[in-house]
């Protein structure tokens, strides 16, 4: 199996350091870093590291801005299926591997009787205190317009394997074909549920399943509850991608909901989500004029 694995990065030069290490201990064709203009050295250190590669193929992409993590998929995977590869690996800076992640992946896919209709394979992921995170991996349902997402129960993750819906980009092999059928991230997400929207996608044209045994230690802070730049992305991109796979009344019904919620928040709270509700039913994408990296609220 050949698998090109994509990593994206952004002013985190330690942990992506400490990323590309887990790779080198996998079986892959080709590495390709995007780096999404990182300030810290990034560029320098990556100049370094391309030159260094002893077994696979190292690409770095230096793009001229932050398109974000959205972006950044987007441009690594048109580079990845540009380069002969089955399957396609995604994660970000602050993922690390263990020695025998892929391979486990691998072998559970070349088991399968039709590998073909499988749409992607996961890992576990386990958080900064070797917790399974939860989150990562998810259920869907739908009925009445209105869509539920629900984490994978912990006890699943005692079997062999099991069956999913929904996974972030943290610790995902996904099958080349698939993505032929259903194009590329959407880029103009910027940040968040990009790749929740992606697998609502992919779910559709293959099997998508997680092998416990495979694993990733995602070295990310615990989420917070407070209002950031990032909140906005959060409710604008779900609300779209229920408007890009279940539909417009799907979206009025979401939408309704989240507007219920907001008038019963906090005045920048509703600031915020009100602005990615109207956003989202006018289906507005990128970078949100006053919603950009680093604001916060005011005090």
């Amino acid at each position: 199996m050949k698998i090109n694995c994509i990593l994206v990065t952004y002013n985190r030069i330690e942990k992506l350091k400490k990323a590309l290490a887990s790779y080198e201990m996998q079986n892959i064709q080709t590495m390709i870093v995007v780096n999404n203009a990182s300030t810290d050295g990034t560029f320098e250190f990556l100049e370094t590291w391309q030159k260094e590669s002893k077994k696979e193929n190292r690409i770095v992409m230096n793009l001229a801005e932050n398109s974000g993590g959205a972006g950044g998929f987007y441009k690594g995977i048109q580079q990845a299926l540009a380069i002969d590869a089955d399957w396609i690996w995604v994660a970000d800076d602050d993922a690390y591997l263990q020695s025998d992640t892929l391979k486990i992946l691998t072998d559970f896919i070349q088991k399968q009787e039709f590998p073909e209709r499988i749409s992607a394979v996961c890992s576990k992921v386990l958080n900064a205190n070797k917790e399974i995170s939860l989150p990562h991996r998810r259920k869907l349902t739908y009925s009445a317009y209105i869509v539920h997402e629900i984490n994978v129960p912990e006890e699943n993750y005692l079997k062999p394997y099991f069956s999913l819906d929904l996974s972030s980009f943290v610790g995902s092999l996904i099958n080349v074909d698939a993505i032929k059928k259903v194009g590329f991230p959407e880029k103009d997400y910027f940040i968040w549920y990009d790749d929740t929207e992606y697998f609502m996608r992919l779910r559709k044209v293959g099997s998508i399943f997680c092998v416990p045994t495979a694993v990733v230690l995602h070295d990310a802070p615990k989420g917070s509850s407070e209002v950031s730049w990032k909140t906005y992305y959060g409710f604008r991109n779900q609300l779209l991608s229920y408007r890009r796979n279940f539909g417009y009344l799907c979206l009025f019904r979401h939408s309704y909901r989240l507007w219920k919620k907001a008038n019963r928040s906090a005045i920048i709270r509703k600031k915020v989500m009100r602005a990615a509700i109207r956003d989202a039913i006018l289906g507005k994408k990128g970078v949100h004029p006053i919603f950009k990296p680093g604001w916060k609220p005011q005090s």
